[in-house]
């Protein structure tokens, strides 16, 4: 990959979570937002931790 390519990429993923993410105050359905947001094939083994 080219160092273009990966800040195309990065950025595309970026835009994609700044409209799907955060849309509430709710904690919880925030991470989940999150954890959908990095690992769009699911993984079950993510654990998001939240500091507050």
């Amino acid at each position: 990959m080219t160092a273009e390519y990966e800040a195309r990429h990065r950025q595309l993923l970026l835009s994609e979570a700044t409209s799907a993410i955060g849309r509430t105050l709710d904690v919880e359905h925030t991470a989940q937002e999150l954890a959908e947001a990095f690992v769009p094939d699911g993984d079950d083994d993510l654990v998001p931790t939240v500091r507050v």
